[in-house]
C-alpha cells in the first residue's frame, strides 16, 4: 500500500510524472484527484465501490498494470496495492466489504481467485467469482462462483465464513456437472435471495440461510412451482421485490418475506403488465409497467407498497400508447424521487415525483432539441438536499449537473470538456463531503475528478428547496 504525494511519488515503488489540469482553477471547482494514467491516456477506472470513507476503484498506470486503487479523495493523494507485481495486471473486481476488510476477485500472476485488500495470500485460489458479484449477510460473504478445473467446479452458490474465512459451496442446486448459475443476490434480512436453474423446475427465485438445508426454492403453493424467469430483485421494506411470471398470470410484479410469493396481478387473467426499473422508494417500489390492460397505453410509472390495492400508475408521462421511457428512478427521501422520463415533446429528461400525479413533472429541459440524459450515458446520485446527475444541453455536451427540484436551480456543474465536447462523468458516488466521479478531458484523458460539496455550495448560486408539494 503507499500514497501519492504532491511530487507525484508513489511509495509502492513507481514513479510518475504529474501535470495537473488548467481547466478549473477556483477552489470551489471540480478538482482532478490523481492523473493515474500519465498524459492524454485513459487510466480505465472501473468497478468503483465506497466503504468505510473511501472510494476503491481499479485502474491502469504503465508502471503497475491494472490494480486496485482507493482514495478519499483529496487531491494528489491515492493509494493501490499491486497484487500482480510489476507492469502485468491483476485485474481486479467486484469489491466488496466483509470481515473489516476489501474481498475482491482477482489474478496475481500464479493464480485466479478470491483476494482481501489487508492480507497477502488468495483467500480461495483457483476460483473464479462471476459477474454478480459478492453478498454480504450477516457473517457470511456469498458469491455465484466456480473452481477452477476441478471435479464439481459448475458455477453455483458459494459462501466465505466469517470466522474461518474458509470458501464453501453453499449447494449443488443443479446436481452433478450441470450450473444452476445463480445470479441477482440480494439480501433481506438474514438470507440471501437469488435466481437460479435447479434443472428441473428452470429458472425460479430461491433463497439461502447459508446452510445446504435452508437453500430452496421460493415456491408459489398455488401451482407448487416458483414464478419463473425473475429478473431485478430488490429490496425494500424487509421484503423482495421482482419481476416474474407464471402460467397464471402472465409477467407481472411480486412480493416475497421469504415465504410464499404474492404476484401484484395488475393486469388479470394471464395479461402481461410487467415490471421493469425496479427501484426501491421508501418501503415500497417504484417501476415502469404496461398497465391494468383497461387502457390502451405505453409502459408508464408505477408505484407499489407491496399490496395489489396499494399499486397505482402515477401518471401517463406518454401520450397514448407511446411509453413514457421510464429509467433511473432514484429514491431521495423515501416519498419523492427522481428519474427520466420522455413526454414524446421534450425528449428524455430529468423528471421529479411525490408518488401523486400532481406532484410528478419535468425538472428542466435540459436538451431544447433532444434528449438531455439517456439510461447509458447518464446517472444521478443524491448529495445531501440536492441531486447530481450527468446531461447534454447540445452546447456543452455530456457533464456533471446538479439541482434541488426546480427548474431555476437546475445547472450544470462545470464544463470541463469544453468546445462543446462530453466529459462523460460517471462513477458518481458520495465519499464524506464529496463527490467523486470519473470524467474525460484532452490533457489527462478519462481520470479520477472530485467536487468538496461544502465548498462548492458555498460559491454556487444557490435557491432555497421547494420541497412540496
Amino acid at each position: 500500500m503507499g500514497s501519492v504525494n504532491r511530487r507525484g511519488v508513489v511509495s509502492i515503488s513507481f514513479v510518475f510524472a504529474l501535470v495537473l489540469s488548467a481547466s478549473p482553477v477556483c477552489a470551489d471547482d471540480p478538482y482532478l484527484v490523481e492523473d493515474i494514467n500519465p498524459g492524454p491516456a485513459d487510466s480505465n477506472i472501473s468497478n468503483a465501490y465506497v466503504a468505510d470513507g473511501l472510494y476503491f476503484f481499479r485502474a491502469y498506470s504503465p508502471a503497475t498494470g491494472t490494480e486496485v486503487w482507493w482514495t478519499a479523495g483529496t487531491r494528489l493523494d491515492v493509494s493501490m496495492r499491486d497484487v500482480r507485481t510489476g507492469t502485468g495486471s491483476s485485474n481486479p473486481a467486484l469489491f466488496q466489504k466483509f470481515n473489516s476488510d476489501i474481498f475482491f476477485s482477482a489474478s496475481d500472476g500464479t493464480t485466479t481467485g478470491i483476494f482481501a485488500l489487508g492480507l497477502t495470500p488468495p483467500i480461495k485460489a483457483d476460483f473464479v467469482v462471476w459477474l454478480d458479484g459478492f453478498l454480504t449477510v450477516g457473517s457470511n460473504l456469498f458469491m455465484a462462483g466456480s473452481e477452477i478445473g476441478l471435479l464439481g467446479g459448475d458455477r453455483e452458490l458459494w459462501k466465505i465464513d466469517q470466522a474461518t474465512l474458509t470458501t464453501t459451496r453453499v449447494k449443488d442446486i443443479n446436481p452433478g456437472p450441470l450450473a444452476s448459475y445463480p445470479e441477482e443476490l440480494v439480501a433481506v434480512g438474514t438470507r440471501a435471495f437469488f435466481t437460479a436453474d435447479d434443472g428441473t423446475h428452470g429458472e425460479g427465485l430461491w433463497r439461502s440461510d447459508g446452510t445446504g438445508a435452508g437453500t430452496v426454492m421460493v415456491e408459489n403453493t398455488i401451482t407448487g412451482l416458483t414464478p419463473l424467469y425473475p429478473e431485478e430483485l430488490t429490496e425494500a421494506g424487509g421484503r423482495l421485490f421482482c419481476s416474474a411470471s407464471d402460467a397464471a398470470h402472465g409477467a407481472e410484479l411480486w412480493v416475497t418475506v421469504g415465504g410464499v410469493p404474492s404476484v401484484i396481478d395488475i393486469c388479470p387473467n394471464a395479461c402481461s403488465a410487467g415490471a421493469g426499473g425496479l427501484a426501491k422508494v421508501g418501503s415500497g417500489v417504484c417501476y415502469r409497467s404496461l398497465g391494468d390492460g383497461t387502457t390502451t397505453t405505453g409502459a408508464e410509472l408505477w408505484c407499489s407498497d407491496g399490496t395489489l390495492p396499494g399499486t397505482s400508475k402515477i401518471k401517463e408521462i406518454g401520450p397514448g400508447t407511446t411509453p413514457g421511457y421510464i429509467a433511473l428512478i432514484t429514491d431521495f427521501d423515501g416519498d419523492l424521487f427522481y428519474f427520466i422520463a420522455d413526454d414524446a415533446v421534450h425528449g428524455s429528461e430529468l423528471w421529479r415525483s411525490n408518488g401523486t400525479p400532481g406532484g410528478t413533472w419535468m425538472v428542466k429541459d435540459i436538451n431544447t432539441e433532444g434528449d438531455g440524459m439517456n439510461n447509458v450515458n447518464s446517472e444521478i446520485v443524491v448529495v445531501g438536499d440536492e441531486i447530481y446527475f450527468t446531461a447534454d444541453d447540445v452546447t456543452h455536451g455530456f457533464e456533471l449537473w446538479r439541482t434541488d427540484g426546480t427548474e431555476a436551480c437546475t445547472k450544470m456543474v462545470y464544463d470541463l470538456n469544453p468546445e462543446g465536447d462530453d466529459s462523460y462523468p460517471g462513477y458518481l458516488r458520495v465519499v464524506g463531503d464529496r463527490l467523486i466521479f470519473t470524467a474525460y478531458e484532452p490533457t489527462h484523458g478519462s481520470e479520477l475528478w472530485a467536487l468538496d460539496i461544502p465548498l462548492f455550495r458555498s460559491g454556487f448560486e444557490l435557491c432555497d428547496p421547494p420541497w412540496g408539494p
